[in-house]
């Protein structure tokens, strides 16, 4: 009975040092990245009071911050946590949904999907959704994070924020484009 009980007691903390592993962001696996704007920031100063620009635009994309973040993929399902760090604040976000790994070719995938979560910034709710993209030739992604009030307003403009702008180029940009059936320009 001794040896059943201490078996059991290992499985449960092995499945809870699991389970934690996969709750708790790992301080180790964080990226930094710049923070893009999509909106305006007349638009992202709705949910982000302190929001500008921190460089110059870049292909259309307005630099308002820096992010630092944590992807992990498991069985179809990811999570991202997120820390946007906006006008000297940060806004710490969860993201989470399920997601499909693409084969391209015989050296790289594509993973992604749509993610769902809340953010609260200034005693406001907000309803995050994330369209998430992920090679497995880069520890980088690309996610881009819609705000919308947690609380419905059909007069709402969603502000959006992307983190790794989508570059692909070269062989991968090719194995991408034929497996989705894209050609550039399209």
């Amino acid at each position: 009975m001794k040896k059943l009980v201490s078996l059991l007691t290992v499985f449960a903390l092995v499945l809870l040092s699991a389970c934690a592993w996969w709750s708790e962001p790992d301080p180790d696996n964080m990226r930094d990245e710049t923070l893009w704007a999509l909106s305006s920031p007349e638009t992202l100063q709705t949910v982000f009071p302190d929001t500008a620009a921190t460089g110059e635009e870049q292909d259309g994309l307005l630099p308002v911050g820096t992010v630092n973040y944590e992807s992990r993929v498991e069985d179809g399902e990811a999570t991202c946590t997120v820390t946007l760090h906006i006008g000297g604040r940060d806004y710490p976000c969860t993201v989470e949904g399920s997601v499909v790994t693409d084969k391209l070719n015989d050296t790289y995938t594509c993973t992604q999907g749509m993610l769902t979560g809340t953010m609260e910034a200034d005693g406001t709710q907000w309803t995050v959704t994330g369209l998430l993209r992920e090679f497995n030739t880069t520890s980088r992604i690309m996610l881009s994070l819609e705000f919308l009030p947690a609380e419905y307003d059909p007069d709402a403009t969603p502000a959006w924020l992307v983190i790794g702008p989508d570059v692909t180029t070269g062989e991968l940009r090719e194995a991408y484009e034929a497996y989705y059936g894209v050609a550039e320009g399209e």
